[in-house]
């Protein structure tokens, strides 16, 4: 079915996500090692409480690209034990002297805790939702959620009216995406009731919809773009249309997430070099497939095992996803003595570097700071 440029292939979507799904439950490769991303909780927290909800939310803007989402929330939990004032929705309710002396000291401790990756974006972020939290919603963001009912009223109050601070609606940050990030991190902590919604659609989502083929371009190949808002829709319809119960949604948006962070992102065809990041003017290039057997042996342990890779085809690296902001085509993915290189070239190279040579240690796709391949920003 075609949606604009892009092609649902219903058949491969609905085969892709029931075999990811089975092999997540049964631990099947490249599962059989995988644990769910464990939550990190302050020592001074009560979990349950009003102000584990909003320990919660303070913590979105860190789970986008560029940062390591995991260790963000670690320091997190340092901070909140150190300074509980940040995480109070009244910190913020009036503009005042004290409240612009606790922006300045804000900026001081997210730095000093290694949070310093776009702190102001951050803090405005913390500033302007938790002060409508404190305004409209007596400092409770659970009270949302009873009123909603459903994901799509839930979307309309995140979501409608967030350019206006008077407005009790409207959330920064708050999309579609981020919107199933905090159901998803609510009902993992048992603060909400559970109820139907589609996982978080992030750069994971797309890269594996897309290589296997679920989603394909009108015109499919080396060069083409899939936009992130774009996809986003059509990845959720898909969420929507095969997960039929709460759990096929939770175990599918692992699935992907785990799958793409941790083995897509080490396919030879994925991994990047770049110009050092100069925003969206960021070059991005790709480095020479070689195999070496080291790099056999890391094709045999990632590609080899998984669990959908037959009709896995094509290589998209998110390299240029955070840094040039769409996620695109590369090349058909690369396989062993199918490459850029034939056996007899890899042993004539190997003995040209003598009997004790090592292969050089491979580095990820996605070499720059503070990068762990995370989520992005809708």
């Amino acid at each position: 079915m075609a949606q604009g440029r892009y092609v649902v292939d219903h058949e491969r979507a609905e085969w892709v996500i029931k075999t990811l799904i089975d092999a997540w439950r049964q631990k099947l490769p490249p599962f059989d090692h995988a644990v769910p991303v464990p939550e990190y909780l302050p020592k001074t927290l009560v979990p349950g409480s009003v102000e584990h909800a909003l320990w919660l939310m303070a913590g979105l803007p860190y789970m986008r690209g560029r940062i390591d989402s995991a260790q963000a929330y670690i320091r997190l939990t340092h901070v909140y034990d150190l300074h509980p004032w940040m995480f109070d929705p009244e910190t913020f309710r009036h503009s005042s002297m004290k409240h612009m002396n606790a922006r300045a000291k804000m900026h001081k401790i997210l730095r000093e805790n290694g949070l310093g990756f776009n702190v102001r974006e951050t803090i405005r972020f913390w500033d302007f939702n938790f002060k409508k939290l404190a305004r409209f919603w007596d400092g409770n963001p659970l009270k949302i959620f009873k009123e909603a009912g459903d994901y799509d009223a839930l979307c309309k109050l995140f979501m409608e009216g967030k350019k206006d601070p008077n407005s009790r609606t409207g959330f920064m940050v708050f999309r579609h995406k981020m919107v199933s990030m905090y159901i998803y991190f609510l009902t993992n902590a048992g603060l909400i009731e559970p109820f139907m919604y589609p996982g978080p659609v992030d750069t994971h989502n797309i890269r594996v919809m897309a290589s296997t083929g679920m989603i394909k371009m009108s015109e499919v190949g080396p060069g083409a773009r899939y936009e992130f808002y774009e996809v986003s829709p059509i990845a959720r319809g898909l969420y929507q249309k095969y997960c039929k119960t709460l759990e096929d949604v939770l175990d599918l948006a692992n699935a992907l997430w785990y799958l793409s962070r941790d083995f897509c992102s080490r396919s030879q065809g994925n991994s990047s070099s770049t110009s050092g990041y100069r925003g969206r003017a960021t070059e991005v290039w790709a480095k020479r497939v070689k195999w070496t057997p080291e790099k056999i042996r890391q094709y045999n342990s990632t590609c080899g095992q998984c669990s959908v890779e037959s009709v896995c085809r094509w290589s998209l690296p998110s390299a240029t996803q955070y840094n040039q902001g769409f996620l695109q085509i590369r090349s058909e993915r690369p396989k062993p003595h199918t490459g850029q290189e034939s056996l007899v070239e890899l042993k004539r190279s190997l003995r040209s570097r003598g009997p004790k040579a090592k292969a050089r240690k491979w580095a990820g796709e996605d070499e720059f700071p503070h990068s762990d391949q995370g989520v992005l920003f809708e």
